[in-house]
């Protein structure tokens, strides 16, 4: 899921994941494409979309531990965050069932 979650609100956000969860077939990840947001110093457009989110779908960019506590919500685990820009935070955040 590419920039799908951020566009939703957490309650919103637990329904899309259980949903998409109750699909997995054994040993199936579901992938997340999303912003994972420092609790300081984060870069100006990652604040700049976050409070796009806000005004805009009543939703935000998540930091990490607002993912953790997401999709432990939705009944599913973290297995690892992967970064691949520095500046945006832009990860892969990889979740199998709890």
């Amino acid at each position: 899921m590419r920039n799908i979650i951020h566009d939703y609100p957490e309650d919103k956000a637990i329904v899309i994941l259980k949903n998409t969860a109750a699909a997995l077939g054994p040993g199936s990840v579901i992938l997340i494409d999303d912003m994972v947001v420092p609790n300081s110093g984060a870069h100006w457009q990652a604040t700049q979309l976050d409070l796009i989110m806000m005004t805009s779908l009543a939703a935000l960019e998540r930091t990490k531990e607002q993912w953790y506590d997401l999709i432990a919500k939705a009944d599913l685990k973290i297995n690892k965050i992967y970064t691949y820009t520095t500046s945006l935070q832009d990860s892969i955040i990889e979740c199998v069932p709890a």
